[in-house]
């Protein structure tokens, strides 16, 4: 299913309008950067988020588990896995 704020809302749809209002405002200081001569580059993505997840735009709440380093490769898990010996108590 479909995760929904509180308001009802689907969460994809509100994060779809939020990129699409930054997309629309990041486009007008482009071609405002274009009218008057602009030399300068863009910007390298200035309103990122903070807690890294790609593509979402609303807040992440404060008992959500971020990423917080690297994940290992399954084949890395397998074997780890492999390597240990159980042993019965």
């Amino acid at each position: 299913g479909a995760c929904r704020g509180l308001s009802g809302r689907r969460l994809r749809h509100v994060n779809d309008e939020i990129a699409l209002e930054r997309w629309h405002q990041a486009r007008a200081r482009n071609e405002a950067r274009k009218r008057d001569g602009g030399g300068a580059a863009a910007e390298e993505d200035e309103d990122a988020p903070a807690h890294g997840i790609r593509g979402w735009h609303l807040a992440v709440p404060s008992w959500a588990e971020l990423p917080t380093k690297a994940r290992k490769s399954k084949a890395a898990l397998r074997r780890a896995a492999a390597a240990r010996r159980w042993q019965d108590e």
